[in-house]
């Protein structure tokens, strides 16, 4: 006999029977575990129809519900972190390896340009070492005060670099930074006398009325402020004849390359300051003071070995000499004739600033001008951080001046001396808010604008102006 079919056997069972057996034989345990129960027995197509059921029912549950676990989630975005720290750690790496590279190579650079401007200085020149005491106090004589601060800008932007000034007949004579001449009225209008070329500094009238005018590089001229005709008197390539010994080092034959200033005595004679061993105005350096006589037309050394010789001023009775050495914030007493002849005394020293021109005053006192200040609690102290460093004054010898300047405290004061040394007045302006870097200051009447102190400076486009 043949056994059934698997279709005969599923007619066989009744629908109600099999669709009971499927509900009791299901059983969900958990989302990924599907537990067949049976309680009853059915042949191979009841099995086979139950397992088609729970395979769909599995199916549609794992549609459903997606579980997501958050520790692999912040496991998956700490890799990525981890991943990112380390490259952009190896991109620092390498530029950091680089830019001490480029380090390595400026600073070899840098000290290259170093050993060779070492090597351009004169082989028989180096600075000497000094020392200066503490600025002193702000107190007493030296008191604070804002009396500069107050004063008016005469011809600003009109001129550029009136340096030193003198007043004759109500008239204002100056030089400019283009190497002009020029004479002023009171109403502010310039006449241009001559053009010498190059920045005039010092300037003097003689006693036939000829204006007498030291270029830092080209030499001492005279003048005719009518014609405006000019004539080199001391070229800056003499055959210097020294007063000194023969063992001195200031009786080197050289040419003179930064003339200063310049003083004119009774006879014609012409003393002036040499302020550079270099050729270039820019060179902050020392050496002397020089006369001209007018008589044999030859040039003498009076004094050699100064720091930055600036500004000068005879006596009244000729017989010395007073030197602004700015570098030393000190001026000097130079004896000309009488007992103390060729002697070297101190005249005032130890000054808050730097001194640059001298004049004198109707009154007989002595006007110094002062561009920059030592004293300064905010700001660092160049100017005496140098005193005993030889090795870095020889090479800022041979670096252009204003960057240096930017070192040195930007205030401004004016100080006035009686002949004895005694502060008598200070007018000071100690962040250079309204006059910064007076060179020369001196008194007198200008037309209708009356008497003032009329300050000038080798890089302002203005003449300061104070009422007295």
């Amino acid at each position: 006999m043949s056994t059934p079919n698997h279709q005969d056997d599923s007619r066989k069972v009744p629908k109600g029977i099999l669709k009971k057996r499927k509900q009791a034989s299901v059983r969900v345990k958990s989302d990924s575990d599907i537990i067949l129960n049976e309680s009853n027995k059915t042949d191979g197509h009841d099995e086979e129809e139950i397992r088609d059921i729970s395979g769909g029912l599995t199916n549609k549950r794992a549609d459903d519900d997606v579980v997501v676990d958050d520790d692999d989630v912040a496991e998956s975005k700490a890799r990525c972190a981890k991943k990112i720290y380390e490259d952009s750690a190896e991109v620092f790496y390498f530029l950091w390896k680089l830019l001490i590279a480029m380090m390595v190579v400026l600073i070899c650079l840098l000290s290259f340009v170093v050993y060779l401007y070492f090597k351009s200085l004169p082989a028989d020149y180096m600075p000497s070492p000094y020392s200066l005491p503490p600025p002193p106090r702000l107190e007493g004589e030296l008191e604070v005060n804002y009396k500069l601060e107050r004063a008016t800008k005469f011809l600003e932007g009109l001129i550029v670099g009136p340096e030193f000034i003198i007043i004759k007949d109500d008239h204002l004579y100056t030089g400019t930074a283009n190497g002009s001449v020029v004479e002023i009225n009171d109403r502010g209008g310039i006449r241009v006398i001559t053009n010498l070329g190059k920045p005039p500094c010092g300037m003097e009238f003689d006693a036939d009325g000829f204006l007498i005018v030291c270029d830092a590089y080209l030499g001492i001229f005279k003048v005719d402020i009518v014609t405006g005709h000019s004539q080199l008197i001391v070229s800056p390539e003499p055959a210097l004849q020294s007063s000194l010994s023969p063992s001195s080092s200031s009786s080197s034959v050289r040419r003179t390359n930064f003339i200063n200033d310049l003083e004119l005595d009774d006879d014609g004679n012409v003393y002036y300051t040499d302020s550079s061993v270099f050729e270039r105005r820019d060179f902050v350096l020392d050496v002397l003071l020089l006369r001209y006589n007018a008589m044999t037309n030859r040039v003498e050394v009076l004094k050699g070995n100064l720091d930055f010789p600036n500004g000068i001023l005879l006596s009244k009775y000729g017989d010395y000499i007073l030197i602004s050495e700015t570098s030393r914030a000190r001026i000097l007493k130079y004896y000309l004739k009488g007992i103390h002849l060729r002697q070297t005394y101190t005249f005032v020293d130890n000054l808050p600033c730097l001194p640059d021109n001298l004049q004198r005053t109707d009154r007989g006192t002595i006007l110094v001008a002062c561009g920059n200040l030592r004293y300064d609690q905010k700001r660092f102290n160049f100017v005496d951080f140098l005193q005993e460093k030889i090795w870095l004054r020889a090479l800022l010898m041979k670096l252009p001046i204003k960057p240096i300047l930017g070192l040195i405290p930007h205030g401004s004061m004016l100080m006035e001396f009686s002949e004895s040394g005694k502060v008598l007045k200070t007018m000071m302006d100690l962040q250079g808010a309204t006059i910064s870097h007076p060179s020369h200051a001196v008194e007198g009447r200008l037309g209708e604008l009356g008497r003032k102190i009329f300050i000038g400076s080798y890089v302002n486009n203005y003449i300061g102006v104070i009422d007295l």
